[in-house]
């Protein structure tokens, strides 16, 4: 996971306003499926194991806030 830091937001702020501003609705969509796929490349089981991944912080919410267990 990536931390919040001004050198992450000044990263995105560049490609904002670099490589996102001028685009059309079809250019953006390609750009949004050529993520995708690089994601999916990445990490075959995307973008279901983020669900795996949800339940333990879940259940540490729910600790955290006084709520019982799941079982």
């Amino acid at each position: 996971m990536l931390r919040h830091t001004e050198e992450l937001a000044d990263v995105d702020r560049r490609y904002a306003r670099q490589v996102l501003a001028g685009l059309d609705y079809r250019a953006a969509l390609a750009h949004f499926t050529a993520l995708w796929m690089e994601a999916r490349r990445l990490n075959p089981e995307f973008p279901t194991a983020w669900l795996r991944a949800l339940d333990a912080d879940l259940e540490l919410a729910r600790v955290l806030n006084g709520l019982p267990r799941r079982s």
